[in-house]
Parts: C-alpha cells; structure tokens; sequence
C-alpha cells in the first residue's frame, strides 16, 4: 500500500466508475483496476460491490475511503 493506491482508490470510491477516475487521475484504466485488485489483496477484503460494469462502494470500501480521505489530507 502506497500514496498512489489511496489516491486511486479514494477517486474511484469518490466517482464509483472506473473509466471517470482513470480519466481524472490520467492514468490508464488497466492500471487503475490492477491498483485497485492490489490494494483489495493486501487488506483481504472487497472494497467495491461490482455489478457487471458498474461497482458501489460497500461497507468495507466506505470504512477505508473514510480512512484514506484523513490520510490524504494531512
């Protein structure tokens, strides 16, 4: 876990679209989902509920976005 996976996971739950936040943070999406599939496999949990293309937050996520949005600010 890194900056950079916090700043993409906190713009992907902000968004709740991958292709948005990919666009937004000028990263190619591959990239994006592989960041987050990473950060899910090191903390063990899923932290999107995916619905074919579409994914929501869930419980899990909202906890770490909470989280990740305080350690991005400092």
């Amino acid at each position: 876990m890194d900056i950079h996976s916090l700043t993409y996971f906190h713009k992907t739950a902000e968004l709740e679209h991958m292709t948005k936040a990919a666009n937004e943070l000028r990263v190619a999406q591959p990239s994006l989902c592989r960041t987050i599939s990473l950060l899910e496999e090191e903390l063990g949990v899923q932290l999107f509920d995916r619905e074919g293309k579409r994914i929501r937050l869930n419980a899990y996520g909202a906890v770490v976005q909470t989280h990740t949005a305080h350690i991005l600010q400092e």
